[in-house]
């Protein structure tokens, strides 16, 4: 690898680098690259959300299960007509929108649930597709973020799962939130 240096050198010198003239080993040049590099990657977010288990919603008002890291901060607010009800844990962040069922029609739902999506400036593409939900990208400038909306219809209420509003997630950490909120 050659450094800034030993290319000043080539280039404008047009001799060899003189290491002895900065009194640095080769090395030594490389050790802050190798620490900035570690820095970096440890800094990237983890692709697993960890162990999950059993959680009932219903203490919360909401008759539901999801699979949730233990020891969950579980969070209701009332929002007009609508709950609010925030899942999060590390890595896992969930927020679950509650509110009265206009129609039964749960591929009518869903579809309006797509829509909205698609027309957000930052939508990029669907990721994945099913009965009752999607995963999808969103991309400011370019970096790529994932969501997913999981649309659940029980008796005359609808609930939405997506990410936390304010979370960042990588796809592997959507699919898995995803996966651990499917009802049956």
């Amino acid at each position: 690898m050659i450094s800034l240096f030993d290319y000043f050198c080539l280039l404008f010198l047009r001799k060899e680098p003189n290491y002895t003239m900065l009194n640095i080993s080769p090395m030594k040049k490389l050790l802050p690259l190798f620490a900035i590099l570690l820095f970096i990657f440890s800094c990237q977010p983890q692709d697993t959300i960890g162990d999950l288990k059993p959680l009932d919603l219903l203490k919360y008002g909401v008759p539901i299960s999801i699979n949730a890291p233990d020891s969950a901060v579980v969070k209701k607010t009332k929002i007009g007509d609508w709950d609010d009800i925030t899942v999060k844990k590390g890595e896992y962040s969930l927020q679950i929108f509650v509110r009265n069922a206009i129609t039964n029609d749960l591929e009518k739902i869903k579809a309006e649930e797509l829509a909205l999506v698609k027309e957000e400036k930052v939508f990029s593409k669907i990721i994945k597709e099913e009965e009752r939900g999607f995963i999808y990208e969103t991309a400011i400038d370019s970096l790529s973020n994932y969501n997913f909306k999981y649309i659940h219809l029980q008796a005359d209420r609808v609930y939405t799962f997506q990410k936390g509003l304010a979370d960042n997630l990588t796809q592997a950490q959507a699919e898995n939130i995803y996966n651990s909120v499917k009802q049956q």
